[in-house]
């Protein structure tokens, strides 16, 4: 069975309901980064349906955690 449709439909369920919910309190680093994680994890989803070879995950979560740090600072 292939995982990446309900992967599909999780993400976007999780995209219309916490980005909407996000929006009602005006919580614009919380919105940058719940998107900037949710555009990573769809983006991962769809390379391992494609069969593209990517970095380490420790390595792409250390190149996203170190922006988002210095955001939150």
């Amino acid at each position: 069975m292939s995982w990446s449709i309900p992967l599909y439909i999780a993400l976007t369920v999780a995209l219309l309901t916490e980005a909407r919910r996000l929006a009602r309190r005006k919580a614009f680093k919380e919105i940058a980064i719940f998107l900037s994680l949710w555009t990573i994890a769809f983006t991962l989803v769809v390379a391992d349906q494609l069969g593209v070879a990517w970095l380490r995950p420790l390595n792409w979560i250390k190149v996203i955690v170190q922006p988002l740090n210095k955001l939150l600072s």
